[in-house]
């Protein structure tokens, strides 16, 4: 071989060298990358565990929110995790509503108590309507329904307040301004609400107050809440549309009635006398297409019965239509787990309420836990295929009451999971990680209470971007300039 074929044969070594470097995974503090796996992140394996606020926008290290749940919860565009209010424990160990929020920082992994009171019980302080201040603050509350708009700002409505009251007003949090602002609604408990005109926006309509609803938020910035509870323990299963520019609500599909029976129709087909039936304290996601979901929770089937529910539903913004989807049209349905991994047309979640869900990068349904037909709990993690039709259980136990294995903190392991829980808090983010915060469910010695514990699961076909430790920056750097240098020196000499 003469010299002109070694050096090339050299150079392409290194270069091949360079790149198997390159696709190599860092080993961080948390131990190997694993998919299909849970990371017990922060907050104690205990349950019914009491907060320590610190100071108010600080970190800290031994800063936690306490046990709660029914919290609004989203995460930031840096990935950072917000927790807002609930039923939980205050500053002084009491039991109540609260209305504190909280970020957990992904880097650091610490909390900070960002705004709100450290108390429970407190009063709204709503300012000028649409203003965003630092002293404005939501009245504690649980069970109110949170979303993110495409701007990266969190929003509330509704939910349940002291004295079992429920409230209709509209909320936004202005991350960068550090700031509430009362966008819509009424500022007093139980307000009646005004339908106005079918799909007519108005600034006289205004959705009755409610508790356990669902909502989302389209590619246009419109935000939509669907059915919940009314004050005594009526349902309802009307749509509503808010137009953030125009400021106005518009009632656009279902009853201005309550307590309605599910329309089902044929599976798969869209009709204008199908409707889902009455319900509260359901699961709901939006697809990549625009098209609004929502699945199981506590309400009425075709015949009126009531119960927990299994049906999967989907609205077309478009053809103002429903159509169901997926599961039982009765109540209470057992569903069918089928083989852990393998989407098939027969696997359908079991009937359930207060479970937990969210939509995850590649824009398929994520729903995790609740309360089952036998009013045990549940810590299955499932996913509905919208390329298929079809669920797929990844994650979890098909039995229920599961006590959490925990393993360490901040260590991935394929065999820890999160104990069955309901009122739990579940967010995607961007990256593909699904996380899991609080609840009342079951700790690691098998009591049953208010959780504290945020989890991490990395889905088994996560695709992961690589980052590099200090080792593979080393040498990388050193095989490249090795590799310039040789193709300089060839130049050099062919000159």
């Amino acid at each position: 071989m003469n010299n002109e074929k070694r050096k090339i044969l050299s150079i392409s070594t290194l270069l091949l060298i360079f790149c198997i470097l390159y696709t190599v995974p860092e080993i961080n503090v948390s131990g190997d990358i694993l998919l299909d796996s849970w990371t017990w992140a922060a907050g104690s394996n205990l349950d019914d565990q009491f907060p320590t606020y610190g100071t108010k926008g600080e970190e800290d290290p031994s800063n936690d929110p306490g046990g709660r749940q029914g919290c609004a919860t989203w995460i930031d565009d840096e990935g950072n995790y917000w927790v807002f209010g609930g039923l939980g424990y205050d500053s002084g160990n009491d039991f109540g509503l609260l209305n504190d929020l909280w970020r957990y920082n992904i880097t650091s992994h610490q909390w900070a108590w960002i705004t709100g009171s450290n108390l429970i019980n407190q009063p709204s302080i709503y300012g000028a309507k649409g203003v965003f201040h630092e002293n404005n603050q939501p009245v504690c509350r649980y069970e109110c329904t949170s979303f993110k708009d495409n701007d990266g700002h969190f929003w509330l409505f509704g939910g349940s307040t002291t004295g079992g009251a429920y409230r209709g007003d509209l909320w936004c949090y202005n991350t960068t301004l550090n700031a509430w602002a009362w966008i819509a609604g009424s500022d007093t408990d139980d307000d009646p609400g005004s339908y106005g005109i079918y799909r007519i926006f108005d600034v006289n309509n205004l959705p009755p107050a409610r508790t356990i609803c669902c909502s989302w938020v389209d590619s246009n910035n419109l935000f939509y809440i669907f059915g919940g509870q009314a004050p005594g323990s009526a349902y309802f299963n009307d749509l509503w549309c808010y137009n953030s520019s125009l400021l106005h609500w518009a009632w656009i599909s279902g009853n201005n009635a309550t307590n309605e029976n599910g329309v089902y129709g044929l599976k798969g087909i869209e009709d204008t006398s199908n409707h889902p039936g009455a319900r509260n304290i359901f699961t709901s996601w939006k697809s990549t297409d625009d098209y609004l979901w929502l699945f199981g929770g506590w309400g009425r089937s075709w015949t009126g019965a009531t119960g927990r529910l299994n049906d999967l539903w989907r609205y077309n913004k478009t053809t103002d239509m429903w159509a169901w989807m997926s599961g039982s049209n009765a109540t209470n349905d057992l569903g069918n787990w089928g083989t852990k991994g393998v989407p098939h047309d027969l696997n359908q979640p079991r009937a359930r309420y207060l479970a937990a869900s969210c939509v995850d990068s590649n824009g398929n349904f994520l729903l995790y836990g609740g309360n089952s037909p036998d009013t045990s709990m549940l810590n299955d993690l499932w996913r509905y295929d919208l390329s298929l039709g079809q669920w797929v259980w990844i994650s979890g136990n098909s039995s229920t009451s599961v006590i959490g294995l925990y393993g360490t903190k901040g260590v991935a392991n394929t065999s820890t999971y999160p104990g069955s829980r309901q009122r739990a808090s579940m967010n995607c983010d961007d990256s593909g990680y699904i996380w899991v915060f609080g609840g009342y469910g079951v700790s690691s010695i098998g009591d049953l209470g208010l959780l504290s514990d945020l989890w991490m699961y990395t889905p088994a076909d996560l695709v992961i971007i690589n980052e590099y430790n200090n080792v593979q920056n080393i040498l990388l750097f050193f095989l490249g300039t090795l590799t310039v240098s040789l193709v300089f020196t060839r130049k050099r000499r062919k000159k």
